[in-house]
C-alpha cells in the first residue's frame, strides 16, 4: 500500500499580521495576551498598573478564553491585604462580555447594541479571527470609532454640496446677484442651482428638499445631477413652465414615496431692459420679496408660494403659473429658506417674518454685495451663540 505523508500545519505557529480597514472591529481591537486564570493577583494588577491604556485582560483556562477581567476589579482587590492572601483563580471575577468577529463593521456592531432596548448594553468584547481568539475591545472604541467615521463622510459629503452651489455658471451681465448658504452641522436639503443658456438668459432656482441631513443631502445630489445633464445638452432655452415640469418630472421619478421638494425658479433674460420682467415660478417655498421705484417712491411687495412643491403630482403649469416681477432701474428681489425665520436665538426666540420684513425695509438699499454682508451680521447678531438648526439659503437679484 502506497504511503501518503501529509505536510500539516501546526495551528500554533503565529499568524501573520492582518490589515482591517478602519471601520473593521479588528481595527479598534488590542491584541492581548491572555493571562492564565490561575495567574497570581499581584501579578495581574501590575500588569493594569504599568500599563494606564489597559482597560481589560482576557482570561485563559483549559486553553480557551474564557472571559475578561476589569481593571478595576483588579486593582480594587489587590488594594484588599486579605484578598492578596487567596489563591482564588481570575475566571470567579470575570465581568460581562460579547463575542466579536474582528472583520465585523463597527457601525453594525453599535447600531445592534444600541438598537435593542430590551437588552442590558454590554461594555467589553472578546474578538476572534477566523475563529480564533484576536483580542479585546470596549464600547467606548467601538462607539469612538463610529462617530469618527460619520464625521469623516459627513464633512466629504458636506464639500461636495458646497462645492456643486458654489461654483458660478452665469455668463457677464447687469444683473447683480448675491447668495448665501450658510450650512447647518453636515450635511442637508437646501440646495442652490443656476443655469445659462446660449442665448444668455438665466435660470436661478433655490431648492428645499423635505428630509433632513444625509437623506436630504441624496436627493439634492440627485437634482445636481439633472442640472448636470442640462448644461452638458446645450440647445435654446425652454420656456419657463416647461422647465419645471421636466424638474417636476425627475423628481416625481427619483424621490421616494412621501418626500417633496419646494422650490423657486427665477427665469432672467439675457440683460435688463425696459418693458422686461423677471418669470417666477414659487413652488411651496418662501415669500418673494421685491422693491421697485415707482413716481420717486419705493415700493416693496411680497410673492407668496402660488403653486404645488413639486415631485407630488404631474402639475399643469403653463403662462399661468408665472408671476412676472417688472424690472425698472433699482428693482431688487429677495428670497429666503424657511431656515431664516426659523433661526433662533440663545432664549430660543424665533427670527419670524416680522423681523426679516423690517431687516428687508433697512438693507434694500445696499447693492446685492453689501446687502449680503449685512444680512450675515444680521445673523450673528441674532443668533450669538445658539445652535443653527437649518440651513439658511438666501438669494437678491438686482438690477
Amino acid at each position: 500500500m502506497e504511503i501518503v505523508n501529509w505536510d500539516l500545519l501546526d495551528n500554533e505557529e503565529p499568524q501573520e499580521a492582518v490589515a482591517f480597514g478602519e471601520n473593521q472591529v479588528g481595527s479598534v481591537t488590542m491584541a492581548l495576551e491572555p493571562v492564565q486564570a490561575g495567574s497570581p493577583l499581584s501579578w495581574v494588577a501590575e500588569q493594569f498598573t504599568n500599563n494606564a491604556d489597559l482597560f481589560a485582560l482576557p482570561v485563559e483556562k483549559d486553553g480557551g478564553v474564557v472571559g475578561v477581567v476589569t481593571r478595576s476589579r483588579i486593582l480594587d482587590r489587590s488594594s484588599k491585604f486579605l484578598e492578596n492572601l487567596t489563591s482564588r483563580p481570575l475566571d470567579q471575577d470575570l465581568h460581562p462580555h460579547r463575542t466579536l468577529d474582528a472583520r465585523e463593521s463597527v457601525d453594525k456592531v453599535v447600531s445592534e447594541l444600541f438598537g435593542d432596548e430590551t437588552k442590558p448594553l454590554v461594555e467589553l468584547f472578546v474578538v476572534y479571527l477566523d475563529g480564533r481568539y484576536y483580542g479585546v475591545t470596549d464600547i467606548r472604541r467601538l462607539v469612538s470609532r463610529s462617530a469618527q467615521l460619520r464625521d469623516q463622510d459627513l464633512g466629504k459629503a458636506k464639500d461636495v454640496q458646497e462645492g456643486a452651489m458654489a461654483r458660478n455658471w452665469l455668463p457677464a451681465t447687469k444683473w447683480e446677484r448675491s447668495k448665501l448658504v450658510r450650512m447647518a452641522y453636515g450635511v442637508g436639503g437646501d440646495f442652490y442651482q443656476e443655469l445659462a443658456w446660449p442665448d444668455g438668459s438665466c435660470f436661478l432656482g433655490c431648492f428645499d428638499v423635505s428630509g433632513k441631513g444625509i437623506s436630504g443631502s441624496l436627493v439634492t445630489s440627485a437634482l445636481g445631477g439633472f442640472f448636470a445633464a442640462v448644461r452638458t445638452q446645450g440647445g435654446p432655452a425652454p420656456a419657463p413652465a416647461h422647465f419645471c415640469s421636466q424638474i417636476n418630472e425627475f423628481l416625481r421619478e427619483a424621490l421616494p414615496l412621501g418626500t417633496f421638494v419646494t422650490a423657486v425658479a427665477f427665469f432672467l433674460p439675457a440683460q435688463p431692459a425696459a418693458g422686461g420682467a423677471i418669470k417666477v415660478l414659487n413652488f411651496g417655498y418662501g415669500p418673494v420679496y421685491y422693491y421697485a421705484r415707482k413716481e420717486n417712491k419705493v415700493v416693496g411687495k411680497g410673492l407668496k408660494p402660488n403653486l404645488p412643491p413639486l415631485g407630488l403630482d404631474k402639475l399643469d403649469l403653463g403662462d399661468h403659473s408665472i408671476f412676472p416681477i417688472p424690472f425698472e432701474p433699482g428693482t431688487k428681489v429677495y428670497v429666503f429658506s424657511d431656515g431664516m425665520t426659523d433661526l433662533m436665538n440663545p432664549s430660543g426666540k424665533r427670527f419670524g417674518e416680522e423681523a426679516l420684513r423690517e431687516f428687508l425695509s433697512k438693507a434694500y438699499k445696499h447693492n446685492a454685495a453689501e446687502f449680503l454682508n449685512q444680512l450675515e451680521e444680521q445673523i450673528r447678531t441674532f443668533q450669538e451663540d445658539a445652535p443653527q438648526a437649518d440651513y439658511i439659503t438666501a438669494l437678491t437679484i438686482q438690477t
